[in-house]
């Protein structure tokens, strides 16, 4: 399969890219939240609080693991990784990049997000980031086969990097 996959911390910009690389190569957008939202017609957070997170984790593997596509950039929610049959899974089922970003970047992008994000429910931003990354850089790692770091890079810095490995 052809498929590109995007993987990382919330914040990241998996969603943002996603756009960019189908409306330049024409694949379709597939955004793994947004289609466990609308099956489940409730938001993530209200999934979380009203079913909890081994609830969600369990969508998010029945969705992986059925999904059969071609030629789609698919957005990953970013604790995608914590199970090792979905790293498996999402390696093969397309190329797999990490969107990888330092505690300081990620908390600049998300510091006015935290609403939306039933993992980042306080104050504490940069101590939930600094916590979620510890837990996850290696799973993140194990789930790709490239990682583009998006530190102090322009989108269109980071678009040209996964460009430019897909052409190889």
């Amino acid at each position: 399969m052809n498929n590109i996959i995007l993987i990382g911390m919330m914040g990241s910009g998996k969603s943002t890219l996603s756009h960019l690389i189908c409306d330049k190569i024409g694949y379709d957008f597939i955004d793994t939240d947004s289609i466990i939202e609308s099956n489940e017609a409730m938001s993530i957070t209200d999934i979380f609080s009203s079913k909890g997170e081994a609830y969600f984790r369990s969508l998010e593997f029945d969705l992986l693991n059925s999904l059969e596509v071609s030629s789609a950039v698919i957005s990953t929610g970013g604790g995608m990784i914590l199970s090792s049959a979905n790293r498996e899974i999402l390696k093969s089922k397309g190329t797999v990049f990490y969107l990888s970003g330092s505690v300081e970047t990620l908390c600049k992008r998300l510091s006015n997000q935290t609403s939306n994000r039933p993992l980042l429910q306080t104050n504490a931003l940069k101590k939930q980031l600094e916590d979620l990354l510890r837990k996850r850089s290696d799973l993140y790692l194990d789930a790709c086969h490239h990682v583009i770091s998006i530190d102090n890079k322009s989108i269109d810095t980071i678009l040209s990097e996964i460009y430019a490995i897909l052409s190889e």
